[in-house]
């Protein structure tokens, strides 16, 4: 999976936007990830709390617990914040955004330690459109992105190759 654009949530000016067509690229290399433009993160410094990350959140109206599911959850030690990250298989939608920011107010509200920075977040779909994205974010006052990304071909066969069959 490549990111190859990205619009990010600008309402407390914590990351820049892509403007027009313009698009970053991730590069990894000996557990650094830079991104054209010159940002670069070490991946060394994130460590994956869980894929199907469980959240509990009791209702004590009712006194019933409901449970969400968190696609991946990272702590990043440098930066001192959880990542959340929401995949999907569709082309973003404002409804995402929501989402997104109940995700982190519970990773915030049950997870974080004192010392820690509050949460961010990050929305990977195959499309997006810039406008309706831009419109989503406005008013999200959490670091929330929506990234792009693209898979290779994949090619089915009904028979696996011979090297796979021993032959």
């Amino acid at each position: 999976m490549s990111c190859v654009d990205a619009t990010q949530n600008q309402a407390k000016g914590e990351y820049s936007s892509v403007s027009g067509g313009d698009s970053n690229h991730i590069e990894t290399s000996g557990g650094a990830a830079s991104i054209s433009g010159g940002t670069s993160a070490d991946l060394s410094a994130v460590a994956l709390v869980g894929r199907q990350f469980p959240l509990r959140i009791l209702d004590e109206e009712r006194s019933e617990t409901e449970e969400f599911f968190i696609d991946l959850l990272f702590y990043n030690y440098l930066l001192r914040r959880f990542v959340v990250i929401d995949l999907k298989v569709e082309d973003f939608k404002p409804e995402f955004s929501g989402k997104m920011g109940f995700y982190l107010t519970a990773v915030d509200e049950l997870e974080r330690q004192p010392g820690d920075e509050p949460s961010i977040g990050l929305v990977l779909c195959p499309g997006r459109s810039k406008t309706v994205t831009e419109w989503a974010l406005r008013t999200v006052d959490a670091p929330v992105a929506v990234a792009r990304y693209t898979t290779g071909e994949v090619t089915l066969t009904q028979t696996p190759p011979p090297s796979l069959l021993g032959f």
